[in-house]
């Protein structure tokens, strides 16, 4: 017990690991999912851009800060601390097509990982298709979204 607990101890001195994120989207969400069993003294802050997470999960501490693309809906944002992960849903504060990322980084990031069960692809095109007919007709264009030119990709 008392071996276990120097580690423990040792483990969180040492430094947080980043917890592998998967993630996934309709037009007007975000399904995260932290794959952490049994998570310990969770701390989650939701902030219109920003999540930011640290728990302990068999014997080693986590924590993540995501500056998110863009905004989401804190007061209907939820999150739930299951046995084998952290999921949040995230309602997304504007009515826009899927994002490319998850993230205001451009760079890749190696523990975001795209959530193959909640990939939504068929929904995430309709609403680029209405998106680009709205805003064709209003003359506008919104280079942070793309060219309605250019295609489109998920991701």
């Amino acid at each position: 017990m008392l071996r276990s607990l120097v580690f423990l101890l040792l483990e969180v001195a040492v430094g947080s690991k980043i917890p592998t994120i998967l993630w996934g989207q309709k037009p007007d969400r975000l399904y995260l999912s932290f794959p952490l069993k049994d998570v310990r003294e969770p701390e989650v802050e939701l902030e219109e851009r920003r999540l930011y997470f640290k728990g302990i999960s068999q014997g080693h501490q986590y924590e993540v800060d995501l500056k998110l693309l863009r905004g989401i809906n804190v007061s209907t944002s939820k999150y739930d601390m299951g046995e084998k992960a952290v999921s949040f849903d995230l309602p997304k504060l504007a009515n826009e097509p899927c994002w490319k990322r998850l993230t205001r980084s451009k760079k890749m990031q190696a523990f975001i990982k795209k959530d193959n069960q909640r990939l939504y692809p068929e929904e995430c095109y309709r609403q680029m298709l209405q998106w680009r007919e709205v805003r064709a007709t209003d003359g506008a264009t919104d280079g942070a979204l793309g060219n309605p030119g250019k295609s489109w990709e998920y991701g």
